[in-house]
């Protein structure tokens, strides 16, 4: 092998940034937005590893919101790092079950409580459409699936949104009956 020549930086400035996303804007199409699973790998976590472990996985690697699948390989729900930090873990430990012993299908989001945007609709719509579904729906993340071949295409994240148009997008949660019960508890 040969050896690669290092450079000075004392006549280096400016950063190359991705000319492309700084031409985003809410008019743009949604496709250049969506995280296409077919072009990018997702973080696979199998529903029977135990949390703690997984805990440390996705501190590793940042990504928010993890795709669970099941011994069969079927998807079965998501998995975020808030989960793994939520209310669920404090009832289980309190209700006798060893930290170390709960499993990912514990805390997931199920499938069957997820919500989803068909591919289709997002070849024929904007960005901006997607944000006001977002913050209509109190999602930092939206699952894009493909309803024809009944398959999950990919993810749309807020952040990754608000990333690559310089722009705040706020998303606030809508309070179930056990939020507004434990605050008036409180």
């Amino acid at each position: 092998m040969n050896p690669l020549e290092l450079y000075e930086l004392d006549t280096i400035d400016h950063l190359i940034n991705d000319e492309h996303s700084s031409r985003l804007n809410l008019d743009s199409s949604a496709l250049e937005i969506f995280t296409d699973f077919s072009k990018v790998e997702p973080l696979v976590i199998d529903s029977n590893a135990k949390a703690v472990d997984v805990e440390d996985l996705i501190k590793k690697t940042q990504v928010k919101l993890n795709v669970v699948l099941d011994s069969s390989d079927e998807f079965v729900g998501l998995l975020s790092y808030d989960n793994l930090s939520s209310q669920r873990i404090i009832q289980l430990v309190a209700s006798g079950v060893p930290r170390n012993e709960i499993r990912v299908a514990d805390v997931m989001i199920e499938r069957n409580t997820i919500k989803a945007l068909d591919y289709e609709q997002l070849v024929y719509t904007n960005i901006g459409s997607v944000v006001d579904t977002l913050q209509k729906n109190g999602l930092q993340h939206c699952l894009v699936i493909d309803v024809e071949q009944r398959s999950i295409r990919g993810i749309i994240s807020s952040s990754e949104i608000a990333r690559k148009l310089h722009l705040s997008i706020p998303i606030f949660k809508q309070p179930s009956f056990v939020d507004i019960f434990h605050a008036i508890r409180h």
